[in-house]
């Protein structure tokens, strides 16, 4: 069982590193981007992987690119295949595993911390994402750990 734990535990860093780096990749293949598209929403993405601890909006979203909202919600999801508001909460969550990887500080801290105001919204799109809680995937980290 503690093999099986680890192995778990590096798919699941694994597959962080995969969301991370290659997600915009596999978004291009699966939704046949337009390059046009793709060149308007790069400074966006760039700026929300980057901020994406601060109070992000659709509205300052939309704004950002001149667009109005129901136009740039259609354009966001067409090209990305998840709602802007989605991806922010990936990029979100995916910050917080890593963090939990090192930190101590309790997870509703770092959840704050990344941009997550409600514990609820952190452990749905967590599980969304890596198939068990915050509090689960920190001791699936502190147990690779001590085996080590």
């Amino acid at each position: 069982e503690d093999r099986e734990l680890e192995i778990q535990s590096r798919l699941f860093s694994i597959a962080d590193l995969l969301v991370t780096h290659f997600s915009r990749a596999l978004a291009l293949e699966e939704t046949n981007l337009q390059r046009s598209d793709m060149t308007r929403l790069e400074p966006l993405l760039e700026y929300t992987r980057l901020h994406h601890r601060e109070d992000l909006s659709l509205d300052g979203a939309a704004d950002s690119m001149g667009l109005n909202k129901e136009y740039f919600c259609r354009l966001f999801k067409k090209n990305m295949g998840v709602s802007y508001l989605t991806y922010v909460n990936q990029i979100r969550a995916t910050a917080v595993c890593r963090e939990l990887e090192t930190s101590d500080d309790p997870i509703g801290e770092i959840g704050e911390r990344h941009g997550f105001t409600n514990p609820k919204m952190l452990n749905q799109y967590f599980r969304e994402l890596y198939g068990c809680t915050p509090s689960e995937k920190r001791k699936a980290f502190r147990e690779i750990i001590s085996d080590s």
